[in-house]
């Protein structure tokens, strides 16, 4: 027998005895995943998009133990407990079991989306089809991204920089303030030449560059000064705007008619 043939039908055993050591462990502990193949000393495989049949044997290994992976446990709920159906308005719809909800929107292929209890502690959903669903997720998606705080960016500016970094790095704060990222320009000089005629004249041009480039995006404040470091804080205007204009606890009632654009031309 050829010394090559040896050689496979060595690496063939070797790989057979480790598949069957997986098979035990898995049966005993199946919540180990199975792609992690452990295969003796000096034994390697190649990548599984190179090796077909390593490819099948992982993907496949799984199934034939009937290992199921459990990422997280459902909510197990009474049957027997009342509800309350609300269609896409807030409308009360009826009252009802739990598993006559489930039933209901399983013949009319309509879902619950759970918005948990009201104060007297009855467990509510809301009766949507489909379509409702998903506006009412990327309703949740919208008011979570305008509630959320923008991270304000930190851009620091040498003394010595060069034109073409100090044009990417305002091209970039450009950029976060298009994006409603309050930016801080941080323009340090050296310390030792603070208090030199020529170095402020230097720091105040930089201080000028940054200002021209941001003046049509954002509201500028000068915070103070420590040392040789001067510090900008700008602010987009959309932002600033929206705060002062923004109106605070008005109702839909409280709006006139007229007030109301016209739709369709009606």
């Amino acid at each position: 027998m050829s010394a090559p043939m040896m050689n496979r039908k060595c690496v063939l055993s070797l790989f057979i005895s480790s598949l069957r050591q997986l098979q035990e462990v898995s049966l005993s502990k199946p919540y180990l995943n199975t792609t992690r193949l452990r295969l003796p000393p000096n034994i390697y495989i190649r990548n599984s998009l190179e090796n077909p049949f390593i490819k099948h044997f992982k993907t496949t290994a799984s199934n034939n133990l009937n290992i199921k992976y459990k990422f997280s446990k459902p909510v197990k709920r009474d049957p027997l407990e009342t509800v309350q159906l609300f269609d896409g308005s807030d409308k009360l719809i009826c009252k009802l079991t739990l598993g006559d909800a489930q039933k209901k929107a399983k013949k009319e292929n309509m879902k619950l989306l759970d918005i948990g209890r009201n104060p007297d502690g009855v467990l509510s959903f809301k009766y949507l089809s489909g379509k409702d669903l998903y506006q009412e997720g990327m309703k949740l998606r919208k008011t979570k991204k305008s509630s959320k705080e923008k991270e304000m960016k930190v851009v620091d500016i040498l003394w010595k920089i060069e034109d073409h970094d100090l044009n990417r790095k305002l091209d970039n704060a450009v950029e976060s303030l298009k994006k409603g990222h309050p930016v801080k320009f941080n323009i340090k000089g050296k310390v030792r030449l603070a208090e030199e005629a020529t170095h402020k004249l230097l720091l105040n041009e930089l201080k000028k560059k940054v200002k021209n480039k941001i003046e049509t995006l954002a509201f500028i404040d000068e915070a103070s000064s420590e040392g040789a470091t001067f510090r900008l804080v700008a602010r987009p205007i959309e932002e600033v705007s929206s705060e002062e204009v923004s109106p605070v606890g008005v109702s839909p009632e409280e709006v006139s008619p007229e007030e109301v654009s016209p739709k369709d031309g009606k």
